[in-house]
């Protein structure tokens, strides 16, 4: 999965896990290459007060431009 990302130059991805899962793990993984910015998240952060799960959430930007002087839609 992360070799593939890297690979085909994904610009942004989005990465949920449980909270245990090491962040510094994504660090090395592709912290080389793209900007990271963790953070979690509580099911009642988004309304979902009867759940319980905490997630690991993360941003993961590609460094450098994402888009040129293209549209994007």
């Amino acid at each position: 999965w992360a070799q593939r990302n890297i690979v085909c130059g994904t610009k942004m991805i989005f990465f949920e896990n449980v909270p245990q899962f090491p962040e510094a793990l994504l660090h090395a993984l592709f912290g080389h290459l793209y900007d990271i910015y963790t953070f979690y998240l509580s099911p009642s952060d988004i309304g979902f007060d009867n759940l319980s799960r905490l997630r690991l959430c993360a941003w993961l930007v590609r460094k450098g431009p994402l888009v040129k002087s293209k549209k994007l839609f």
